[in-house]
């Protein structure tokens, strides 16, 4: 039995790596999953970062 396929109290969380131009999502397995453009790589980061974060930015302006 897989248990990572079976163990669902722990959640993968996928890697994100920025590029110029947008950035990479990696699946738990190392795999590059989507290539996302500049404006899905900020709601990207903007999630990982936590949405208090963004909108604390965002009154400071």
């Amino acid at each position: 039995m897989d248990r990572k396929a079976t163990d669902t109290s722990q959640q993968i969380d996928p890697v994100f790596r920025r590029l110029v131009d947008g950035g990479l999502l990696y699946d738990a397995d190392q795999a590059c999953s989507h290539h996302l453009n500049e404006t899905a790589a900020v709601i990207c980061e903007s999630w990982r970062n936590g949405i208090d974060e963004r909108v604390r930015g965002a009154e400071s302006r």
